[in-house]
């Protein structure tokens, strides 16, 4: 057995504090890898007077950047809340609805001037 590198530890310290804050939970063990599951949570971001919901299927989203430039790239040139407002709009549109307002109750998005 070799001793994790500093990456891992900060790693398995990062999956900690999520378990600890009750955002995942350890649901078993495959071939001695951790399986863990993300819990329903909502965070509300405030930046510049525009509130954004962030869920788990829109960090999800943000998560497959390495795979997609086109992700990547808005996230680096307008930053997460344009991608938010994007995302939603994308998912809403690769569902048929072509309206913001008509979004899914399980993925709020909310944009609000306060």
């Amino acid at each position: 057995m070799t001793m994790p590198d500093k990456d891992e530890l900060a790693l398995y310290d990062a999956v900690s504090n999520l378990e600890q804050a009750g955002l995942t939970s350890k649901v078993g063990d495959d071939d001695g890898t951790a399986v863990y599951t993300v819990e329903e949570f909502e965070l509300a971001l405030t930046v510049r007077e525009t509130e954004v919901s962030i869920t788990p299927e829109l960090i999800e989203g943000i998560a497959q950047k390495n795979e997609s430039p086109a992700i990547e790239r808005v996230l680096a040139d307008y930053g997460i809340i344009t991608f938010a407002f994007a995302y939603d709009l994308v998912m809403a549109h690769s569902k048929g609805r072509h309206d913001p307002a008509d979004r899914e109750p399980h993925r709020p998005v909310a944009w609000t001037r306060v």
